[in-house]
């Protein structure tokens, strides 16, 4: 591991956060244009929905990810001596 990590394990879980955070504002960004879309016909509707909420459930997916490594690395769970 790098040094910064090493020296610092609270500047890998503000990493970690971070990650969690922009998987959050990557789904609401989605959502978002899902909701307020127009669409010229139902073919061009349904093809950028699917796009949009596959990029939605993989934030998702990404933050949850993110933040049970971010409570994996918790000081509470450190293994006692």
């Amino acid at each position: 591991m790098p040094k910064i990590i090493t020296n610092n394990p609270d500047y890998f879980r503000k990493l970690m956060r971070l990650n969690v955070f922009f998987g959050l504002i990557l789904f609401a960004a989605m959502f978002f244009l899902i909701v307020t879309g127009q669409y010229e016909n139902l073919a061009a509707r349904m093809e950028t929905e699917n796009l949009l909420n596959a990029f939605a459930i993989g934030g998702l997916l990404y933050s949850a990810l993110f933040f049970i490594l971010c409570r994996f690395t918790s000081p509470h769970l450190v293994a006692s001596k």
